[in-house]
């Protein structure tokens, strides 16, 4: 029972952190941020969204008017909301319009006002209000609504009309859910419905072209009560909208006013009045299905009241005059990276003359009232000279969007927002800067478009999502048979979380299909991925969930046994250590994995109880006596699961090719690994026995496994690895490498290390990389025969068979070269005499195939390799003389070949000559090291090096700035996995060598470690100017490498040379 409730408890707890998690992300992280897709564009946003409110209707003349908006114009503000008093123009009664007290029109100071603004090229939000007191009853408050809405639309209709080539944006009052703004008298949203409805109909009558706002409301918490001071902001509009306020606004608005806290507040809730309290009036509208019109907010700010105030003290908090200006510039910005849904934000306020003495209003003002300016001004007008495109959709009209060269504007249907710009002439460019993680661009193609070239910061490598030429840059081609509609063209992705400069540049080249070589720009789309910040928090509480379900369920059913495995408990005494070298501290030896079996699988204790990692495993290893009769479970459980596991390394040569999938794009290796994944844990799950081979043992109640030393290293890599990439600047390519080069390597390691558990698996392994070694290189060699899809490079031509580059070849079957050369004249196979033949030529093929590649790193480790595998050999006194024809004639023949190929090329002479490639790996290594330093601890992360080079190159690699590692495998571990990840090799090292040393003191020689010796010599030496580990194939290699070794030291050696049984029967 106790067991029970424990489970019980810990599932609650899990389960409670999982909803945590989410709700966390949702509520901190998540609140009103739009990621992916930005959704539909709102129409002003080609504009800038720096607006500030003005009390023009203050100045005493034209010209202080003329002087304020020279001053929003210089601070790079494209917006004034401006105060309409009704009562000014409309005095008197209905339809008069004339100032009898100056002689002249009413309409003549607002003439002025949209005059001057038009001028400066300021768009003009008019904010209508204050009635006259003809329109509203005797005695009431100058903000009290008028009885007769209808005289409110005919004085919105005549304000729209007279302006309508000037004011295009009407806001229909201010702040209707305070008293003091509905005539000092109870809020009601019916009736501010009906004054909008009014306003709304009026205004579209004199313009019908004129947008509408809705009044912004006052951030208020005030609850539903006649005698408060209002309501609450978000219950108003919640009520606005049940009493059918969505057809009569194009705009909705709100005040987003900081308060007592910064831009950055993440605490959203109905109880906060901060700046993302805008997010909460945006649910609303989602809740509604009324998300294809924006928010604008119509005041924000932060008041400056000094400390020594003795005026009236600020309701709206205080902070100092630099807090203000980090304030308002950090508020723009948070809109633009979040709120793709958020237009213009009108701060608070512009100037205010003739303030009263006591008022702390003024505090808010970015010009005082002797025309000095606060820090703020300057803040802001700087940010606004250096426009950032943040989340969304905009034009080519959009701010910052920068052109250099001839560009036209051009009306096209077509078009996004029935504009574009376009160019023939070779040379011009569109340059903007934007902040998110994802870039498209939108623009026409057709029969006169031809080709253009982008950059992401600089670099053709990050527009990662376009096909690059042969030199490298990457190439967006417009060209089409048919014109059509406009169309996005995704240039990059997985970028991080900040600001980049796009450059498109149009090349002169006519495009596929195309005459002609123009390029047109009709506008980007920005948008953003969800923060792996975000992704943690929900993984993790779903995994939280996850582990709380399984104790739920152990407690529940009891001991769950399989194949008379229980998987909940194990023994506590756990012989061998953790180093896993193999030594067994009762018996003094090595096991032999000859030894194990079903029934004692040699990792007994001395009282028989079971203490291995096979408690674990075995169940997907083993077959067992109860399995399942059906013919599903009969197939699954077949051993040839255990074969294809250890027959996985044929294929690794197909790596570099991708296949399609609803999924994404895949190599044929990670979907064969994820077949074998499968397959594997199905045929454990069927296992169907339930003896309890422990009984009631006491003392095997406790949860333990135990780990050799390259598990533990394997599942270190798997931590460092995750560290690395939640590290990197760049998390797309940081997590492909994750899953291609780290987890999934490792994921095969541990099926073949604990699933395909069988005596001849270190030759099966061997085996499988000869296999795909050879294949591979036959095909190289076919293409440098037929002269087809080779590379050049420094007066050769060099094969590559599948692989992007010759090197990547050479890389691989490099360190194979040792292993088909121990097979081909080692018996360590059995059948028939055809195998060894085949051998023997794969031998020859293979080293043909790094022949081919001309790669000098892999020509010198394989000698090294081969001359101390010799070396080994002839250390022995008593070899066959047949033996020592073979390999007299393999060497000969391949240093012959070597030297008939150097005689053919100059790629060796060039190695060390000025400008060849193998003098600018020292340039390479310079600029490693300088990497190292400013980042010594975690590195710069997985797949990040080619991002960060071009600012550490030197002057003399010019013709390399592309490179993706740094060419040598201690720079590439550091660089990539930081210190930890040179722990980590430096353990492996250490534990290979000790196993070496060893094996090496029995008098037997034992052939598989001596062929995994040379290729890890291969591996180093060919590691020291170029990438040994840091790419799919190779991982998986390194790792078969390794667990060759390891079960070859683990079982007896076959008979030496010097017993004379090598020979073999059938020569």
């Amino acid at each position: 029972m106790i067991r029970k409730g424990l489970g019980v408890s810990l599932w609650i707890i899990a389960i409670g952190l999982s909803g945590l998690g989410l709700w966390v992300g949702r509520q901190v992280l998540d609140r009103g941020v739009v990621y992916g897709d930005p959704g539909t564009p709102f129409p002003e946003h080609d504009v800038t969204a720096h607006a500030v409110n003005t009390q023009l209707e203050l100045e005493p003349d034209d010209v202080s008017m003329a002087r304020t908006l020279d001053l929003v114009k210089d601070a790079g503000f494209g917006w004034i909301r401006q105060q309409v008093s009704w009562a000014d123009i409309e005095p008197g009664h209905k339809g008069n319009f004339w100032d009898f007290e100056r002689n002249r029109p009413t309409w003549t100071r607002w003439d002025t006002i949209a005059r001057l603004a038009h001028d400066r090229n300021l768009r003009v939000i008019a904010r209508l209000e204050l009635p006259p007191p003809w329109s509203r009853p005797d005695g009431s408050y100058k903000s009290h609504p008028p009885v007769n809405v209808r005289d409110y639309a005919d004085f919105a209709s005549a304000f729209a009309s007279r302006y309508r080539d000037q004011i295009g944006y009407l806001q229909i009052w201010n702040e209707p859910n305070l008293t003091e703004e509905w005539g000092r008298r109870p809020v009601d949203p019916a009736a501010y419905v009906e004054l909008l409805r009014a306003g709304y109909t009026g205004a579209r009558q004199g313009n019908p072209r004129a947008r509408i706002l809705t009044a912004s409301l006052a951030q208020t918490l005030e609850p539903d009560d006649e005698t408060g001071a209002g309501l609450d902001d978000l219950v108003y509009f919640d009520r606005m909208y049940l009493h059918g306020a969505a057809p009569f606004f194009d705009i909705a608005a709100a005040n987003g006013y900081g308060l007592w806290t910064g831009p950055n507040d993440h605490q959203v809730g109905a109880w906060y009045t901060n700046l993302p309290r805008v997010t909460l009036l945006r649910d609303v509208m989602v809740r509604h299905r009324d998300t294809s019109k924006p928010v604008w907010i119509s005041e924000f700010g932060w008041n400056t009241q000094p400390a020594a105030w003795t005026g009236r003290p600020s309701p709206w908090g205080r902070v100092d005059e630099a807090t203000q200006a980090a304030h308002l510039s950090g508020g723009y910005a948070r809109a633009a990276r979040e709120w793709p849904w958020l237009g213009p934000m009108a701060v608070w306020l512009m100037r205010q003359p003739r303030a009263e003495v006591d008022d702390p209003t003024p505090f808010f003002a970015l010009v005082r009232e002797d025309w000095s300016t606060r820090p703020a001004y300057a803040s802001l007008k700087a940010s606004a000279a250096s426009p950032v495109l943040g989340v969304g959709m905009w034009q080519e009209s959009a701010p910052g969007v920068r052109y250099e060269g001839t560009w036209q504007v051009t009306s096209d249907p077509k078009a996004f927002g029935g504009v574009l710009r376009e160019t023939p002439a070779p040379n011009a460019h569109v340059r903007l800067a934007f902040e998110g993680t994802r870039l498209e661009v939108v623009t026409s193609v057709g029969p006169a478009r031809g080709v253009a070239y982008v950059t992401i910061d600089g670099s053709y490598l990050l527009a990662n999502e376009r096909p690059r030429n042969r030199f490298g840059q990457a190439t967006l081609d417009l060209g089409a048979p048919q014109s059509g509609d406009a169309k996005r063209f995704l240039v990059a992705s997985g970028l991080p979380d900040g600001r980049h400069e796009f450059e498109l540049t149009v090349s002169g080249d006519v495009g596929t299909g195309s005459s002609a070589p123009g390029v047109a720009f009709d506008g980007v789309v920005v948008s953003r991925d969800r923060t792996f910040a975000a992704e943690t928090v929900y993984v993790l509480g779903l995994i939280a969930s996850g582990i709380g379900g399984l104790w739920l369920f152990r407690a529940s059913v009891g001991r769950a046994s399989i194949d008379g495995i229980d998987y909940f408990r194990a023994d506590p005494a756990v012989p061998g250590d953790l180093l896993g070298l193999g030594q067994d501290p009762q018996a003094g030896r090595t096991p032999s994995r000859s030894e194990f079996s079903p029934a004692d699988d040699g990792s007994r204790t001395s009282s028989g109880d079971v203490s291995t990692p096979t408690k674990v495993f075995q169940g997907l290893a083993e077959g067992g006596t109860t399995a399942p009769r059906g013919l599903a479970g009969g197939w699954i459980q077949r051993d040839w699961i255990s074969d294809a596991i250890l027959a996985f390394p044929a294929i690794l040569p197909l790596a570099p090719v991708a296949l399609s999938t609803p999924l994404g794009r895949f190599s044929p290796v990670e979907l064969g690994l994820l077949g074998l994944t499968l397959l594997a844990f199905l045929r454990g799950m069927l296992r169907s026995g339930h003896v309890d081979p422990y009984g009631d043992n006491p003392a095997s109640s406790r949860v333990g496994v135990q780990f050799d030393g390259l598990v533990v290293a394997a599942v270190s890599l798997g931590v460092v690895g995750t560290i690395a990439a939640v590290s990197s600047a760049y998390p797309n390519p940081a997590w492909r490498e994750w899953r291609q080069v780290i987890i999934e390597p490792v994921t095969w390691f541990l099926l073949a290390r604990f699933v395909a558990r069988r005596d001849d698996a270190d030759r099966r392994l061997a085996f499988a990389l000869v296999l795909g070694a050879s294949a591979v290189s036959a095909l190289a060699l076919g293409q440098w025969i037929l002269r087809d899809g080779l590379v050049g490079a420094d007066g050769v031509e060099r094969a590559r068979a599948l692989y992007p580059s010759p090197n990547n070849l050479a890389l691989f079957i490099g360190r194979v070269v040792p292993i088909a050369f121990v097979l081909a004249l080692w018996p360590l196979h059995t059948g028939h005499r055809l195998v060894q033949w085949w051998l023997r030529a794969s031998v020859v093929v293979i080293v043909a195939g790094v022949a081919v590649t001309y790669s000098r790193g892999a020509w010198l480790a394989v000698a090294i390799a081969l001359l101390w595998i010799g070396r080994k050999w002839l250390k022995w006194s008593h070899i066959e003389l047949r033996l020592s024809r073979r390999l007299v004639i393999l060497l000969t023949a391949s240093v012959a070949g070597a030297i008939l190929l150097m005689s053919r090329s100059e790629r060796l002479g060039l190695m060390f000559v000025s400008g060849g490639t193998g003098l600018l790996r020292f340039s390479v290594w310079t600029g490693a090291v300088e990497m190292i330093r400013d980042h010594p601890w975690l590195g710069l992360g997985l797949d990040q090096f080619v991002y960060f080079y071009p600012n550490y190159m030197g002057a003399e690699a010019w013709r390399e700035p592309n490179l993706s590692h740094p060419h040598q495998f201690l720079l590439d571990f550091w660089i990539r996995l930081g210190f930890p990840g040179v722990l980590l090799l430096m353990f492996v090292g250490v534990r290979f060598l000790w196993r070496l040393r060893a094996d090496n003191r029995s008098a037997d020689l034992n052939p598989l470690a001596l062929a995994t010796t040379g290729a890890f010599i291969v591996w180093a030496i060919h590691g020291l100017v170029d990438n040994s580990f840091f790419v799919s194939d190779l991982s998986y290699a390194t790792w078969a490498l390794l667990l060759i070794h390891d079960f070859s030291t683990e079982k007896p050696h076959p008979a030496s040379p010097r017993s004379g049984s090598i020979v073999n029967s059938n020569n």
